[in-house]
Parts: structure tokens; sequence; C-alpha cells
């Protein structure tokens, strides 16, 4: 893999992972549109593993207190608990990733066909923006940690698992998911973001295998390594504004850009709208 298409690539990544526009909707865009060659399978798992180290790092904090309060988190299951803890957001990401690993799995051939279909990226991006713009229907007052229940972790686990097809963003769903339960939107990032490690790790873990086999010399090392590092800081640099914009209801935003991309894709390719 030449360095200026590897640099792309990871600068899109890391922009887009978080951002609610769609990472692998982008990268399967450029891969179809700029005659891009499909980059090996390590290549793209060093990428989500760049980010997945920004997110984690990003939330440190909460990471920390959920393995401190791994022993007891059951207990904090029950809606309106007296506290919201480290515990009870541990168990409801436990409870959410149920969903999205079945959907997944049921769905894994369909969803490699769709990475080299351009009108099924199109539809998708659309897709994903309507439910953003689903956002502008939710009310206040929002609940916090303490409110939220189980089935809103099995609803906004759905919605991740859905977003496994490539140009609907997963972050999208999940947040635009937990806005339309009632959540609070900084909850709803926060879940939206913790969430996403078990899901990309997972996927990492069942990737794993291809790093061995297709790094073949100093050269690839060096470029895979400064492409995740790429990912990595630009991932970890766009999480902040989207929370901000979380909190100052402007996350429908992202909405416009994923339907004008995604109808511009299908008049690209000679679909009538």
């Amino acid at each position: 893999m030449q360095y200026l298409t590897a640099l792309v690539l990871a600068v899109v990544q890391g922009l887009t992972e978080f951002i609610p526009i769609s990472s692998s909707g982008h990268l399967a865009l450029l891969q179809v549109m700029l005659n891009f060659q499909e980059p090996p399978i390590a290549f793209d798992l060093v990428l989500h593993i760049g980010t997945l180290v920004a997110v984690i790092v990003y939330y440190r904090a909460d990471l920390t207190d959920m393995l401190r309060d791994a022993a007891r988190p059951a207990r904090w299951l029950r809606p309106n608990a007296p506290e919201a803890t480290a515990g009870k957001m541990m168990s409801l990401i436990v409870v959410a990733s149920i969903p999205t690993a079945l959907i997944g799995f049921a769905v894994e051939s369909r969803v490699e066909a769709a990475f080299s279909d351009l009108r099924s990226i199109g539809y998708e991006f659309i897709i994903g923006g309507v439910i953003m713009f689903l956002t502008l229907l939710r009310k206040h007052p929002a609940r916090d940690l303490a409110g939220m229940r189980v089935v809103d972790a099995i609803v906004i686990g759905v919605l991740q698992g859905i977003a496994v097809f490539p140009a609907i963003s997963r972050s999208g769903a999940t947040i635009s998911g937990a806005l339309l339960l009632g959540l609070r939107p900084d909850l709803a990032g926060r879940f939206s973001f913790l969430l996403s490690i078990p899901a990309i790790l997972g996927a990492c873990l069942l990737e794993a295998r291809y790093i061995a086999g297709q790094i073949h010399s100093a050269e690839s090392l060096l470029i895979y390594g400064v492409s995740g590092a790429v990912a990595g800081i630009i991932g970890y640099l766009s999480i902040r504004p989207l929370i901000r914009m979380l909190q100052s209801a402007k996350f429908h935003y992202f909405a416009y850009y994923c339907v004008i991309l995604g109808l511009a894709i299908l008049f690209w390719t000679g679909v009538g709208v």
C-alpha cells in the first residue's frame, strides 16, 4: 500500500469513526469512486485499533470506575436506582452488546456484499440521515443514568447492530436512539462511545489473525503503525466537538450531510430518487 493512500484512509477513519457520518461508508466510497485498491484486512484492523485506543484514552476514567465496580453491577440494573454507578453503566453496555453481536453474525454475508455496492451505500447514508433527523422529535426533560432501563440498552444495541452496514453510522444510530428514548444528550454520547469499545474490540479480535500474515516488511510495519496512530489521534480530537454539538442540540446537522451525500451517490449511479 502506498503512503498517500494509507494516510488518506487513516485521516478519513479518524474523522468519521465517532462523528456520525459513517467511517466505513466513507472508506467504501473512497475505494469505489477513487479506484483505490481495497486495503488489506490487516490495515483496516489497524485503523480500528487506533480509534479504539482513542475512545479508551478519552473515557479512561469511566472505564477505571467500571472495572472497580465490576464485582457488583447487577444491583443497579433496576430503573430509578437511588445511585447511578459505573457498575450500572457496565451492565447496560453488556446488555446492549448482545443484540449487536447477534445481528452482526446474522447479516455478515450481506454486509460484506454491501461494501462494494455503491447504490446500497447511497441508500444507507440516507437511512442514517433520516434516523438522525428523527431526534428532532425528542421531548424534554431527559433521563440520566439513574433512570436508564435495560430496555433502553437493548434498543440501542439493536440500532448498533443495524449499523453494521457500511454507510449507516454506528454513533449516529446509537446516539439517535438514546435521544429518542429520552436520555440526556451527554449520557447518549457517553453511552454510545463506551458501547463502541466492545463492538470494535470484538471485530478486531475476530480479524486479528490476518495481521501477522499481511505485514511483510519494515516498510509495511511503518505504514501500518503511522496510519493507526493518525487515525487514533484524529479520532480522539473528534470526540469532544461531537459532545458539544449534542449538548447544544445541533446533532441533527449531520443528517443533512448524510442525506445529501446519499442522494448524490444515487444520482451519480443513475438511480432515480
